[in-house]
């Protein structure tokens, strides 16, 4: 099995690009410094590998952070609790893993599998569920191959006194998220906590993963460095990058934020003012839906990729908006992997999509676009 070692500035690069990625989920770019320097302080270097090199009948998983982003700024480290997620994990199963997966993109959970990988020695795959962020576990194209069953959820406590950890044996993801929510709304857990579910051998991943979204994100931050660096623009680079599968949908100054935390969920909106224009986008931790004042339709639906950047080249999650109120701002869709629009995938987004009082079913960013010529 080939891996690659990452270097620090590789792991920054990948949480920078994977920031952008994440269309504003993924976690608080600003926590991934502590990360990274915890992972540094381990006697592993961390490792990379293809989903291709692991032999079919090798044992995967995924450990990630989830909760309120917005809480995440308030809890602890979450240093312990990964490697406390796939030790129990295993435990529970009877099974040593052979490699951690990402669950999603997106800046704290494209680094957290890294933290694991530098603690344990085991590599991290290059692929995860959806090649975004995405708020809701039953968005992940890893349904589609494997159970949620056992789902674990532990706290990030520094002591063993205030340590806590649930198995949920449930084969609903849906059920499986909204329990795990109702649990890390609790006091022990301060609004956040690390999970380790969807424990498959690695043939089924190769079949229900976005492949290299890992070393995409390193590219991109390794693309994106020098711009954020030099506070320069970086717009036609992006679109350059990205090509036909992106659409650039304004540029404008970022203004009325509105945002609140409903049962572990950052529920918010805000507006991009592009001269006459006014593009608001709807979220759940995530970027959803983008609507625009002079279009009978909106820009962009998810699963497709609704991103932003500044005109200086930086990249932020939503829980970290209000800090870019005013600024000149970027906002371009990214074209959605093939599995993502898989029936039951497209179904869960449109579930959540409605909920926030969307009413309409899901165009692709191809479809939208021919209706705006």
């Amino acid at each position: 099995m080939e891996t690659i070692t990452l270097t620090n500035n590789d792991l920054e690069n990948i949480a920078y690009g994977a920031a952008f990625l994440g269309c504003g989920g993924g976690g608080p770019l600003h926590r991934v410094g502590g990360f990274i320097e915890a992972i540094s302080s381990n006697q592993y270097s961390p490792k990379l590998v293809n989903p291709q090199d692991l032999s079919n009948d090798s044992y995967v998983c995924c450990i990630f952070g989830i909760g309120s982003q917005i809480d995440a700024h308030k809890c602890s480290d979450m240093i312990r609790a990964p490697l406390r997620a796939t030790q129990l994990i295993q435990e529970e199963v009877g099974i040593q893993l052979n490699a951690i997966v990402p669950a999603e993109l997106g800046a704290l959970n494209s680094i957290i599998p890294f933290l694991v990988s530098a603690q344990t020695g085991l590599p991290v795959v290059d692929a995860d569920g959806a090649g975004r962020s995405y708020a809701h576990v039953d968005m992940s194209t890893f349904n589609l191959v494997s159970p949620v069953d056992p789902y674990i959820v532990c706290n990030d406590a520094s002591t063993p006194e205030d340590f806590v950890a649930a198995s949920l044996q449930v084969n609903c993801p849906k059920k499986a998220d909204e329990i795990c929510r109702g649990i890390v709304r609790q006091p022990a857990f301060e609004g956040a906590g690390c999970c380790a579910t969807w424990f498959m051998k690695a043939e089924q991943m190769k079949v229900g993963a976005v492949e290299c979204g890992i070393s995409r994100a390193l590219a991109l931050g390794r693309l994106l460095r020098p711009y954020r660096e030099r506070q320069q623009d970086p717009l036609e680079a992006l679109l350059n990058y990205f090509g036909e599968d992106c659409q650039h949908l304004a540029t404008g100054k970022l203004s009325k934020l509105d945002h609140h935390t409903n049962r572990c969920i950052d529920l918010s909106h805000f507006e991009i003012v592009d001269g006459k224009q006014f593009v608001t986008i709807f979220t759940l931790n995530e970027n959803m839906i983008a609507w625009s004042n002079q279009a009978p339709h909106p820009l962009c639906i998810a699963p497709d990729s609704i991103c932003f950047i500044t005109s200086k080249g930086e990249t932020f999650s939503n829980s970290e908006i209000d800090k870019y109120k005013g600024e000149v701002v970027h906002l371009i869709a990214v074209r959605s992997s093939p599995l993502l629009r898989h029936p039951k995938i497209v179904e869960r987004y449109l579930d959540a999509l409605h909920k926030i009082g969307y009413p309409g079913g899901y165009l692709s960013l191809e479809q939208l676009q021919e209706q705006s010529k």
